[in-house]
């Protein structure tokens, strides 16, 4: 029987080829790369002496288990690491002791304000005269802030004491004056006395100041007033007196020609009961004329 011999012209794939068919001698140097190699396939035995350099060992690969009983740790020296050899940033928080950080170790202006925690500045950590006025917050000095005695003449501003600051048991000079309503001449109000149409002379009369002057008055400030509604004739005189020594503290007079007003004021000392008394009189005769009458309480004395 006669063979005949076929030739095969193309590429082999890897159908072609026999499994355990290419050997070493089949291999060029350098053909097999990274991506031919298995992963975890490379044991001890593949690896030559002396081929494995630093560059091929991984940054913290080689743990105290791998060193060989030939080499030997030897620890540091106290003080043997100096700034030189510590990496830029690699002292991080967990390589810092507590308390290791002093004052002398933080940069002068280095503390800001998102570095304090909050509530943390106690007293004791604010300097004297540390805290000007312009750390303070608008309204937030309350009483209780205040040191007694603290306030003196100099922080305290002109007219800011009014006399509802005054403490009762407080006098100016013997007596502290308290300013009332002053009511409009000719015109009647609840701070007036008031008396119109009055045409003949009035006794004697006792009007009750209560609703204007506390029980603790000494004295009573009052403008007395006259109001010319039609005078012809004569001479009329307003007075009041005080009710301590029925004498006249002060008066107001009105004749023919003068103004259509006419008012005066005056202290008239008072007791407890708080009255006055008031009276309209004809001076050297009758007079002839309608006149309105006022009292007005300016101010009293405690």
């Amino acid at each position: 029987m006669a063979f005949k011999r076929s030739y095969f012209d193309g590429p082999v794939t890897s159908p072609q080829i026999v499994e355990g068919a290419v050997t070493e001698d089949k291999i060029a140097d350098n053909a097999v790369t990274s991506a031919k190699i298995k992963d975890e396939t490379i044991t001890g035995a593949d690896i030559g002496a002396g081929q494995v350099q630093t560059a091929d060992i991984a940054d913290g690969a080689v743990t105290q288990a791998k060193l060989g009983p030939d080499v030997s740790i030897v620890p540091l020296e106290d003080n043997a690491v100096s700034t030189a050899k510590i990496q830029d940033g690699a002292v991080i928080t967990q390589k810092i002791a507590n308390g290791a950080v002093t004052s002398d170790k933080i940069q002068d202006a280095g503390v800001t304000s998102t570095k304090i925690a909050d509530g943390v500045i106690t007293n004791a950590k604010i300097a004297t005269n540390a805290i000007t006025q312009s750390k303070l917050a608008s309204n937030s000095v309350g009483a209780s802030e205040i040191i007694a005695g603290a306030v003196g003449t100099s922080e305290i501003a002109n007219g800011a004491v009014t006399a509802a600051k005054l403490d009762p048991a407080i006098v100016l000079g013997g007596d502290r004056f308290v300013f009332g309503t002053l009511g409009t001449p000719g015109m009647q109000s609840a701070d007036v006395f008031y008396l119109t149409d009055i045409s003949a002379d009035i006794p004697y009369t006792v009007i009750d100041l209560s609703a204007w002057v506390p029980a603790t008055a000494k004295a009573v400030l009052l403008q007395l007033g006259v109001f010319n509604q039609a005078f012809t004739s004569g001479r009329a005189f307003f007075r009041v007196r005080t009710n301590v020594d029925q004498r006249d503290s002060m008066g107001v007079g009105m004749i023919p020609g003068q103004n259509s007003m006419s008012a005066n004021q005056g202290i008239s000392p008072i007791t407890a009961s708080r009255t006055i008394e008031y009276a309209l009189e004809s001076v050297g005769g009758p007079w002839v004329g309608t006149l309105t009458l006022w009292i007005t309480v300016i101010g009293y004395i405690v």
